[in-house]
């Protein structure tokens, strides 16, 4: 009896200590919080921004005169439009137009996957009428669902396993209408190989 006290005392014990523990880590976390609509990077002295010889040692730079018909240039101390992100991180501009050279104007942001699916389906039927009058986009894409992505897990010698992700070739009649259509499919990505799981049991 006096034992199973004296264990429901330690585990007691136990459970404040750990509350203890988990508070005082929480308070060290709080403290590495910045307070709400503050720069996370201060400057002191000389690089203040109320510093008297700022302007002598730091240097200001003019901004770009603006085009009138630049509409993807970014007014001064504005944030980065969604354009200007993909160009600047992936490379990838998307303010040309790629048949005519000019810039593309951003006159609305579609987000409900129904109209996506139907502007989908009504540049589909363009394509079609230009170079296969005689299919319709359900027929088409009923044809392109036989293309299907899978995943191929080939295990190694040394514990690790690697991932072949491949799509399914398309049959002839597909590859014709790809032709017709002047589609292409996308080179089959590249194999990786995943590092070998470690057990997290240890002895103690």
């Amino acid at each position: 009896m006096n034992e199973t006290a004296a264990l429901g005392d330690r585990i007691c014990e136990l459970a404040a200590h750990l509350n203890a523990a988990n508070c005082r880590l929480l308070e060290l976390i709080a403290a590495l919080v910045p307070r709400p609509r503050t720069h996370l990077v201060r400057y002191h002295g000389l690089f203040a921004p109320n510093a008297k010889h700022r302007d002598h040692i730091v240097a200001t730079v003019t901004p770009r005169a603006q085009c009138a018909d630049d509409t993807l240039e970014a007014k001064p101390n504005a944030p980065m439009s969604w354009m200007q992100r993909l160009r600047r991180v992936f490379a990838i501009d998307i303010s040309t137009c790629p048949r005519c050279g000019g810039k593309v104007r951003v006159i609305a942001a579609i987000t409900q996957p129904a109209f996506l699916a139907y502007c989908l389906h009504i540049t589909l039927a363009q394509q079609l009428r230009a170079h296969a009058g005689g299919l319709t986009p359900r027929s088409v894409l009923e044809k392109f669902a036989a293309v299907q992505m899978l995943d191929v897990h080939i295990p190694t010698t040394d514990g690790r396993e690697l991932v072949l992700t491949r799509y399914t070739e398309p049959e002839k009649e597909l590859k014709l209408l790809l032709e017709r259509l002047e589609l292409e499919l996308p080179a089959q990505p590249p194999p990786k190989i995943t590092v070998p799981q470690v057990d997290a049991a240890t002895s103690v």
